[in-house]
């Protein structure tokens, strides 16, 4: 799962109930009004077309959304602790995938819904450069960090079952690994999911 901070990552969900991100308190918009807006950043793959899911909405009961989307592999960032940050969506070649230039905006908060880890690649830098800026995540920064490592993941996983019993929160047993270089035995992965996993 995917998992993806505000100023103070406790401070995430606040942001997200102070904003009213709930389609039952989202007002009609008539259109786009570039001076009265906020822009979203969806961080996603492109078969899913955030936009659609808040056009004709609005936020702070006037504004409209701007939705800007694209993956980790596209954004150039530079953050500012007092400015902000500034987000470059750019494709191969310095281009977006349309073919124009790369264009360059300030998110006022951000929503992740890719990974923030793959088998070769880390993208938390960028989490943390979103949270460098003060830029609120609509999924806690915390959680997005916590779920990028599985075993810490589960290690909060098994405190819980500590807690509660075994009966009630059911885990399947874990070996844990600190190197690969402890294995004494050999493991084969035959999908990408599953070598996700094994380095997990």
């Amino acid at each position: 799962g995917g998992g993806g901070g505000a100023g103070s990552s406790g401070g995430s969900a606040g942001f997200a109930s102070q904003i009213g991100l709930s389609r039952s308190i989202f007002g009609k918009a008539h259109a786009y009004n570039k001076d009265r807006c906020k822009t979203l950043l969806v961080i996603d793959e492109p078969h899913t077309d955030w936009s659609k899911y808040f056009r004709g909405r609005k936020i702070l009961t006037d504004y409209d959304i701007r939705v800007e989307q694209a993956v980790f592999a596209d954004i150039r960032l530079t953050a500012n602790t007092h400015f902000g940050c500034t987000v470059e969506l750019m494709g191969s070649g310095g281009q977006q995938a349309d073919g124009k230039s790369a264009r360059s905006f300030k998110p006022d908060f951000v929503l992740v819904r890719q990974h923030v880890r793959d088998a070769d690649k880390d993208w938390r830098r960028l989490i943390i450069g979103f949270m460098h800026a003060g830029v609120p995540t609509i999924n806690s920064a915390m959680a997005l960090f916590n779920c990028s490592e599985r075993a810490w993941l589960f290690a909060h996983l098994a405190q819980i079952q500590s807690r509660v019993g075994d009966d009630n929160f059911p885990l399947i047993e874990q070996n844990y690994f600190p190197c690969y270089q402890d294995l004494e035995f050999k493991l084969r992965a035959n999908r990408s999911t599953n070598f996700l996993d094994v380095v997990n």
